[in-house]
């Protein structure tokens, strides 16, 4: 192992035949609020997690409070994606054109 890489930043000791073992778990507050994070995602107390009251002492995770929710309905809703379907086939017709105008074609008579 290469001991000057560790060492730079002088947070950590290198303790020659030593190891450590970590165990990943979910924090047993969290499960309330588990609906509100990415599978696999690592967040600290610090972090902005969107649905979560901010905690006075700064730290979200040690007694999360859900924000309260409240239900809606939304009428004549319109999402658009850019780009359009339309759009796209549109542009892919042109970058396939004028890939086939910059394909060299081999000769035909010899």
């Amino acid at each position: 192992m290469d001991h000057t890489s560790i060492n730079d930043d002088n947070l950590l000791k290198v303790i020659d035949g030593a190891h450590l073992d970590c165990q990943v778990k979910t924090h047993p507050s969290l499960k309330s609020a588990m609906h509100l994070l990415p599978e696999n995602a690592l967040v600290s107390g610090e972090d902005t997690i969107p649905g979560l009251i901010s905690s006075p002492t700064g730290d979200v995770l040690l007694r999360p409070q859900l924000l309260k929710t409240t239900p809606f309905t939304l009428d004549r809703l319109t999402i658009s994606l850019q780009p359009s379907l339309e759009k796209f086939e549109s542009l892919l017709l042109q970058l396939i054109n004028a890939d086939c105008q910059n394909t060299v074609r081999p000769s035909l008579h010899n």
